[in-house]
């Protein structure tokens, strides 16, 4: 509803408020000391107290001030700032105190590039090319750049590609959805300043996307990093409202479901001094629960408050922004949906059950040494939800020494170890996806991938990682483009969801053909929510013999560990039977859950 939006943006405004302080300009009550100079939480804070829906708070200026006052070598993300400066400078009350060139000497601070490491910095950054262009030649040039720039990031079916910046036809760029929701944003914005047939059919398809993987309550994503955000609910959130959204009393189905329900996931969210967790799993713990580590308090509250704050500014202040005007809303009402791109799925099952499974697995945006990036794995559920309950958490980014401490923390991607070295299943080709009336199927086929980029040995290699690592790090990212496979641990995966029941199987059948030890790391392993437990749950690993049939590896009712996870989801626990060291052969997996 519009009070729940504008309820929500006043409780954060004021909180955020609280957290200004004079000479200082932003706080952040976790670091217990000023927000993080090199972000945007000042110029964000700077524009949600300047848009005060009692009007401009005369705190506005602290945090705009702090961020003016820095020396040229701390100023960090420079298309973010830029960014809000460029609406800071739009807002006429800025101008009325004559902070126009101010405004303008900062944002000629903030040098923009022409490459990023994520794709949705440059996005950005052409937004502000589009917001500052002066002339019609160069509105028009900004546009195409933004538009050549969206037809080579989006899938067929509209999902942002935020990793690789040239994908390659055959390979799975890095979709996460928070990011999504961002390029959402940001394409949302550049309607509101030109009307352009084409973006506008861009935003249709990025709108249809986003609006594909909601699920039913509060929660839209669970794919990638910054899962279920903040950062990325309030881009959601902001494009909804800047596209007249108000509520289910506006949108009984569909857009307004979504608005509703992610701010009302936000109350539950909401801290003792009225500012928002970061995640869902903040709302019930104290801690920092499926945060990145480029992910600060002050700053997400503050970016959310700012473009909040300027979405009803926009809305209100009635400007004729046609590039928004021809928006379909649509209803989401098959069994199944899919980005074949993406690899990404939404499966309607049984009395309200959704899962939302990956299942070709895509190219990961980090390739660590010494961390395990699952969550851009295939063949798994990211989000099942039924009846306004999370019933499995997303997957996670775990460090080396704790998943081989917990192997349990795995989840549903099969991991190995082989000699030291760490390898997963978590690209597959899709073999088929058949319906039927008892369900749906999906067989997917791969094998495994290396978990862990290879520590450089000789001196070139260390020559270059170093050197690559002084010039930014390009071509280490790049490495997740070139991951080693290893072709003696192969697989073939059936998940099915039924359609008379609310029950998920998984069906996993292993050749292992390596001469070497092979341990299996997380035999029978998968995550769930343990305040909501299925009511069935059967696990079983066996040996396939040529003769004497299937012989178990484990007691699964003794030797099942449930530990918990550090997930955005709160109450997540990762859950496998005990390791196992697999000589030659053949394996099948089942394992059944249901609710």
């Amino acid at each position: 509803m519009v009070e729940r939006f504008s309820r929500c943006q006043d409780l954060l405004t004021d909180a955020l408020r609280e957290q200004v302080r004079p000479g200082v300009g932003l706080w952040d009550p976790l670091r217990a000391g000023p927000t993080p100079p090199d972000h945007y939480g000042n110029t964000s804070a700077a524009l949600a107290l300047l848009l005060s829906r009692g009007g401009p708070d005369p705190m506005w200026q602290e945090p705009l001030g702090a961020w003016l006052g820095l020396a040229q070598g701390r100023i960090g993300h420079a298309p973010f700032n830029r960014f809000l400066l460029n609406l800071i400078a739009g807002v006429p009350a800025a101008r009325e105190v004559g902070s126009g060139r101010a405004l303008l000497a900062g944002r000629n601070r903030c040098r923009l590039q022409r490459h990023y490491p994520s794709n949705n910095w440059r996005l950005l950054a052409q937004l502000c090319q589009l917001i500052e262009a002066e002339t019609t030649w160069r509105r028009q040039r900004a546009l195409d750049n933004l538009l050549s720039s969206l037809d080579r990031w989006l899938t067929s079916a509209g999902g942002f590609i935020d990793f690789p910046a040239r994908p390659q036809k055959g390979t799975l760029g890095a979709t996460p959805i928070a990011y999504h929701h961002k390029a959402l944003f940001v394409t949302t914005v550049a309607a509101c300043f030109v009307d352009s047939s084409k973006l506008s059919q861009a935003l249709q398809r990025m709108l249809d996307w986003a609006l594909s993987y909601w699920d039913g309550a509060g929660h839209a994503g669970g794919y990638g990093r910054s899962t279920h955000s903040l950062f990325g609910d309030a881009c959601l959130v902001a494009s909804l409202r800047l596209l007249g959204v108000q509520g289910t009393e506006s949108r009984p189905t569909g857009a307004g479901q979504v608005l509703d329900g992610v701010l009302a996931r936000w109350e539950a969210q909401r801290r003792s001094d009225g500012l928002i967790g970061l995640t869902p799993a903040d709302g019930e713990s104290a801690g920092q629960s499926g945060w990145d580590n480029y992910m600060y308090l002050s700053v997400y509250n503050a970016w959310a408050a700012a473009i909040l704050a300027w979405a009803e500014f926009m809305r209100v202040s009635g400007d004729n922004r046609p590039g928004l005007s021809d928006i379909r809303w649509p209803d989401h009402d098959k069994a199944v949906g899919q980005d074949q791109e993406a690899g990404l799925m939404c499966i309607k099952g049984h009395d309200g059950l959704r899962v939302f499974l990956s299942t070709r697995g895509q190219t990961p945006q980090a390739f660590s040494r010494t961390h395990a990036e699952l969550r851009y794995a295939g063949g798994v559920p990211f989000h099942v939800n039924c009846e306004r309950r999370v019933l499995c958490p997303p997957t996670l980014r775990i460090a080396r020494d704790d998943l081989l401490a917990r192997p349990a923390m795995l989840g549903w991607t099969p991991v190995f170890r082989v000699q030291g070295e760490l390898w997963g299943l978590t690209d597959y080709a899709l073999i088929s996806v058949r319906e039927d009336d008892s369900g749906v199927q999906v067989v997917l086929e791969g094998v495994a991938t290396a978990l862990l980029r290879p520590e450089p040995i000789t001196f070139w290699q260390r020559f270059f990682t170093a050197v690559d690592w002084r010039l930014g790090g390009n071509q280490g990212r790049r490495s997740a483009l070139r991951r080693g496979k290893n072709y003696a641990l192969s697989a073939r995966l059936t998940f099915s969801v039924a359609r008379t029941s609310r029950r998920v199987a998984q069906e996993l059948v292993l050749h292992q053909g390596e001469s070497r030890p092979v341990e299996y790391l997380n035999p029978g392993g998968h995550a769930l929510v343990a305040i909501h437990p299925p009511a069935q749950r059967e696990i079983s690993f066996s040996r396939i013999g040529p003769a004497q049939g299937e012989a178990p590896f484990h007691d699964a009712k003794q030797d099942v560990d449930e530990v918990p996870v550090d997930a955005a989801i709160g109450h997540a626990v990762g859950c496998a039977m005990r390791p196992a060291v697999l000589p030659p052969g053949a394996y099948r997996q089942r394992l059944v859950l249901a609710w």
